[in-house]
């Protein structure tokens, strides 16, 4: 089930146990994230992972 990875006004929709590189480091999503949950970047940058919402799902998948 894909996650919300947010910090600030940043969002990322990604997959457990995939790789998420930005600007702000390289983070490997665990294979089993909390919501709630902190992650940090090899940069030390944190993301806070949050459970998709309805609305999301407008904003991060694609239309077919």
């Amino acid at each position: 089930m894909s996650v919300l990875l947010v910090r600030e006004d940043r969002e990322y929709l990604v997959e457990p146990g995939e790789e998420l590189q930005t600007d702000l480091g390289v983070l490997t999503v665990p294979d089993d994230p909390e919501p709630g949950a902190t992650l940090e970047t090899h940069l030390g940058e944190q993301f806070r992972v949050r459970r998709l919402r309805g609305p999301d799902l407008f904003h991060h998948l694609e239309r077919t």
